[in-house]
């Protein structure tokens, strides 16, 4: 890895990228929302956004690397997951779940991987144990699935 490239890909430089991101949802947010959208918008899609970032990063460090078959499981689970979370009601699937299982299985960046389970805590906690809401089996379930399907496509070339 080129020097240049270790800088571009530091986990600090892809931490700051990440929060910087997330503030400027944040006063978004502030800006243009009240009330409850406000606070669901602040508590629950803020947060994602943060391991979104990094997984950014951690795609564009492996650009050369990953397969078409693998751009096109990420670009499956990214839509699903949008999808979910902004205006079509996939039944059984949390959008959360479904893209923070992936990340974990399929980043190679530590810190994204870290950030994403960080994250996927809150959503646990807040699924279950605040809002009794079962889509986050369905969520992590094909996550994994894609998960695994992504890094199979990933050993089965390499061979």
């Amino acid at each position: 890895m080129s020097f240049t490239r270790k800088r571009v890909f530091h986990p600090i430089i892809i931490l700051s990228f990440s929060f910087i991101a997330a503030l400027i949802f944040t006063v978004l947010i502030v800006i243009f929302f009240e009330g409850q959208q406000r606070f669901w918008l602040l508590f629950y899609c803020v947060p994602i956004g943060i391991p979104f970032v990094g997984f950014l990063f951690d795609r564009a460090s492996q650009w050369r690397k990953l397969y078409l078959e693998c751009w096109i499981i990420d670009i499956i689970v990214i839509s699903l997951a949008l999808m979910r979370a902004g205006f079509l009601d996939i039944p059984f699937i949390s959008g959360h779940a479904l893209f923070l299982s992936y990340t974990i299985l399929t980043t190679k960046i530590n810190i994204v991987k870290f950030l994403a389970i960080c994250v996927m805590i809150q959503v646990i906690y807040l699924k279950i144990f605040v809002w009794n809401d079962i889509t986050i089996f369905g969520g992590i379930v094909l996550g994994c699935l894609a998960g695994f399907g992504f890094n199979f496509i990933l050993k089965k070339q390499k061979k």
